[in-house]
């Protein structure tokens, strides 16, 4: 697979004024804001011409992996071999780079050639589903993998993870999303504005640097679980979850089906399992 540079010049954060009031005493200073634009994603394969595939309210930055990583998620790819092309795009030859427009040329045949463009804000990861019927039964295999985790692994995965956000150290206001290891080291770690944005991130950086592990794999989640975000950690054969926020029903009864390890309330101290507690244990030997 071929890739230009995915260093953006759209920069993740921006400075903003901003009037701070305190009780005796009022200020004025420069804030550190994060970046909230559109990206645009257009797919071809190389015997047709790019058409809008969709467009995601993101922070600017890893793009192609969010490219790849949304790809994956609606079925469209199912590995880096998928992919012959990503690049920037010159929207004519008259202007200049388009850093907001991402162009996915595939090697194979697309799977839906009647798609609609869909529009993805950074609240919504089910944005653009046609029904309910859809979103509840979209298919899945269930995870039968067999991998235990000591319970010490939970506790530490809030501080590796914090430890790993850059961006929000900076403005308070970006979700995360880390593929780690059984003992808690970080493989990939992600930022961005949307929780699903920083999922889609997250793998398809996985997918990008042929990572072969997600069936040992835990996913790390800054915020609370939502049904979207299990249905792409089963599309990425992923075992467990764990999230310092909580877990919607509808993310709980979608991992029971999955057979997905679902891990919320995480602290340093404590930490609730909802599906699959089988596979924690408190055998630091692990």
């Amino acid at each position: 697979m071929k890739q230009s540079n995915d260093k953006s010049i759209r920069r993740p954060t921006s400075i903003a004024p901003v009037t701070v009031f305190y009780r005796d005493q009022i200020r004025t200073k420069q804030d550190t804001v994060i970046a909230e634009e559109p990206l645009e994603i257009r797919l071809h394969n190389l015997w047709s011409d790019p058409k809008p595939f969709a467009t995601i309210l993101r922070t600017p930055g890893n793009d192609f992996e969010l490219a790849t990583g949304f790809l994956f998620s609606q079925g469209e790819i199912t590995s880096k071999d998928d992919i012959h092309t990503i690049c920037y795009c010159n929207l004519s030859e008259d202007e200049l780079q388009s850093y907001n427009i991402v162009t996915v040329t595939l090697r194979t045949p697309l799977k839906n050639e009647a798609h609609k463009s869909k529009w993805i804000d950074s609240a919504c990861g089910a944005c653009g589903n046609t029904s309910i019927q859809e979103i509840e039964n979209g298919s899945f295999q269930k995870n039968l993998s067999t991998i235990r985790i000591d319970a010490s692994t939970v506790f530490k995965l809030p501080s590796l993870l914090r430890k790993n956000q850059q961006l929000f150290t900076k403005t308070g206001s970006v979700h995360a999303a880390g593929v780690f290891t059984q003992t808690g080291n970080a493989e990939f770690v992600r930022e961005d504005v949307g929780r699903h944005n920083a999922v889609d991130k997250v793998l398809g950086a996985c997918i990008l640097a042929n990572y072969k592990k997600h069936g040992e794999s835990i996913l790390a989640l800054s915020g609370r679980i939502a049904f979207e975000l299990v249905q792409k950690t089963s599309a990425a054969n992923i075992p467990i979850i764990v999230a310092i926020g909580a877990p919607s029903s509808l993310a709980i009864s979608l991992a029971k089906r999955a057979g997905i390890t679902l891990c919320g309330f995480a602290t340093q101290d404590t930490f609730n399992v909802y599906t699959y507690p089988e596979r924690i244990t408190n055998d630091p030997k692990l």
